[in-house]
Formats: C-alpha cells, structure tokens, sequence
C-alpha cells in the first residue's frame, strides 16, 4: 500500500491507491455512528470492482443532514487507468425523473398548475384524444379508436400512468415541445391511469407545461429555481458542458464477457428532462436532504411540506405493477418502498422514496431514519443488486 495524497474535502479525506484501484473516501469528524460498519464499505465495495462486477462505483451516505461517508472506488475511465474520484460527474440518466416533478409542484405552489388537471386543459393540441382498443370481432390485430371514460391528467403524466406510447415521431423529436406535439397527435395506449408502464413520454409533457407557465426553458427554470439555491454546482444539462476530465464513462459487456467496452456518449439536440442531467453523488443528495427536510434547504424554502408529502405518496398502489422494483410504486416522480421485499430495497423502511438510472444507479431517502442513500455508476452487463445490498445493509445498521 503506498500513499499518495492528503487533501481536503470536507473534514478529512484520505486517497489511497492500491496498485490498480483507487478508494477516496471521507467522514464527519466527531461522528457517533457505528464507524467500523462504516469503513466495511469500502472493502466490500472494493471487492465488487477487484472481481470485475463494476468498472466504478461512487457511494454517499448522508444522515440528519450530515454527510457520513462519501467513498469512490474503480475507474472513471478504465483505459486511462483514471481513478474514479467522489466529485467525478456521472450521467444521471433517469434520475432526471424527479425533477420534472418537484418543478410542476412549485407551480402548483404558485397555482399556475393543479395535478388532476386534463392536459388539454393546458396543451389544446391533446383535445379529444382516443384511444385504441383491440376489436377482436375482426382479427386480433386490428384495433379500433375509442373516446377515453376521463381526459388524460397531468398527475397522470407523472406518475407513468398515462398511456401515451413512445414512437417514431416523438423519439425523433429536437425538442421537448416539438415531442410533446407528436405525442398529442398520437393515440392512448389505455385509460389514464389505469396501467403502469415506464417511460418518458409523460414527463415531456409535465416539463413542456414548466416552460409554458414559467416563461423560461425547462433547464433555466431548474437552474434558477433549484440548482443554484440547492448550490448545485457540478450538475449539467448537455454533454458539452461537462468538464471532460471529471466525467465518468460508459462502459458494457455482453452476457458472458469479462472485458469492459467503451460506450462513447452522444449529446442529444436538446436538453432530456426524462433522463439527461450530469451531476455528481454530492450535489443528487441536496435535492433528497430537501425532501426530507419538508421542503427546505439551509433555511430557504423550496416546497411546502404538504407538497413534499404529495410527491412522495403513492399514487398507484391499487394497480398490479407500479415500478419495477417488487412492492414499490410510483408517486409522483419518485417510486416509493411499500414493502421491503427485494435486495434493492434492503435496510430502507416503508416509506422511503427515491429513484434508479440505466447504468445502475440508485438513490433513496428513508424518512424513518432521516437518511440519504447513492449509488452512482455508469456500467451495464453486471448486476448492481448485490453492491446496492451491501451498501444500503451497512449503512442503515450504522445508523440504527
């Protein structure tokens, strides 16, 4: 073992590299936490990327509102030999999701905007949408066009309920309004809410209406209204912006395959609310510390605390699947744990919310012990299950 470098960040925070891997972790100082369960993080973690499970993993733990253990393990780029560093800046990927989210509650909050409004009430375009139901008096593949029993809703749109499908004409779309209007021009795949399927669709049209009532792009009203008052300083919207040699890469392998391969990024044309923020572990916990500090941050207000319970309860429950993690459901945003049945939800409570990106990251925040969870890496071909269990497992017994 060979020291390199002390550096500050935070309190303390130690880098130390071990021939091919890097671990930088830091602490509060004066913690009374169980801290042996705490530094176990890091090799087990550690395993996870000596075995070849992970190219890179960055961890954040916050409780009470305390960071309490903040750890990098693996590469951030594998063919450098770059070691993954706890300020490196990941694609956020769906993560995105909660976003669009606590932007519509602050119209809400500014009664531009009501959840169970019809959409078209706000988008003319989507007046008198139908729907398509197979009509298997002909053949089953014909289907014909049916006035929906309720218009669709803008709660709806955010809690993945809404039917609207993904096709050609909105994945090819350049910008949120321009998918928005092929997504109206389309017809519903059931009645609003009464199905759960996962998608983007909804959540363009909830950050077309942030623009239509705000007056501002979607991304200057998450900017001025919650990433600069958060102090969100290391999120951003489009690839070019990201500071290239911080930026964690995308990695893949093929089910059998032991080597990692490079996934170059592309930049899309414009700015995806669904699923296109950069940012980093630290600045993903300022939005859920808010959350469940009932709506503020370091003495500013962002949300009321009945808007922050309206986000985080579930709204679906009554449907057979509501996320895809088992006994989790969507609320408005974020899925919420219901039952604590599956390794991913493993040491949270009923209660917690939180949501997961493609690549495998994962972020929760469990009201019941006042805790922050982050998972962050950019790898497919590996399960994250185990890490995450791992993770979570000694953190919530720490904090016990």
């Amino acid at each position: 073992m060979k020291l390199y470098a002390l550096r500050k960040f935070h309190n303390a925070v130690l880098w130390v590299a071990l021939s091919s891997f890097t671990i930088l972790t830091s602490s509060i100082a004066g913690s009374e936490l169980a801290s042996d369960a705490l530094t176990e993080i890091s090799s087990k973690l550690q395993s996870f990327v000596d075995s070849g499970e992970t190219t890179g993993v960055v961890i954040l733990a916050a409780h009470q509102g305390k960071i309490i253990s903040h750890s990098a393990f693996g590469y951030q780029s594998v063919e450098a030999k770059k070691p993954m560093h706890t300020d490196s800046i990941f694609w956020a990927a769906s993560t995105s999701k909660p976003f669009v989210a606590a932007a519509v509650m602050m119209l809400v909050e500014d009664e531009k905007l009501n959840l169970d409004d019809p959409v078209s009430e706000h988008i003319p375009e989507f007046q008198g949408m139908l729907m398509t139901v197979p009509d298997y008096g002909y053949a089953p593949s014909e289907v014909k066009l049916v006035k929906p029993d309720r218009p669709l809703t803008l709660q709806d749109c955010l809690n993945h309920t809404h039917g609207l499908p993904a096709t050609a004409g909105t994945e090819a779309a350049e910008s949120i309004k321009e998918r928005v209007m092929a997504s109206a021009r389309s017809t519903l795949d059931w009645e609003p809410g009464s199905k759960w399927r996962y998608g983007s669709e909804g959540l363009h049209v909830a950050a077309y209406l942030v623009e239509k009532y705000s007056g501002m792009s979607y991304a200057d009203f998450l900017k001025k209204r919650i990433f600069e008052p958060l102090g969100m300083k290391d999120t951003y919207f489009m690839l070019k912006d990201v500071p290239k040699d911080r930026l964690v890469e995308h990695y893949s392998r093929d089910k059998g395959e032991k080597e990692w391969k490079v996934d170059r990024f592309n930049d899309p044309v414009y700015f995806n609310p669904a699923g296109g923020l950069y940012s980093t572990a630290e600045d993903m916990s300022r939005l859920y510390q808010m959350m469940l500090n009932d709506g503020t941050y370091r003495g500013q207000r962002f949300l009321s605390k009945q808007s922050v319970k309206r986000l985080t309860t579930i709204t679906c429950g009554h449907l057979e699947t509501g996320d895809h993690i088992p006994n989790c459901f969507s609320a408005l945003g974020f899925r919420v744990v219901r039952e604590v049945t599956d390794p991913r939800t493993t040491g949270l409570n009923p209660g917690a919310f939180g949501h997961g990106g493609s690549g495998g990251s994962i972020i929760w925040a469990d009201p019941t012990n006042d805790t922050v969870y982050i998972f962050m890496r950019n790898n497919w071909g590996s399960s994250q299950t185990p890490m995450i269990k791992t993770f979570q497992g000694i953190v919530s017994t720490a904090v016990k």
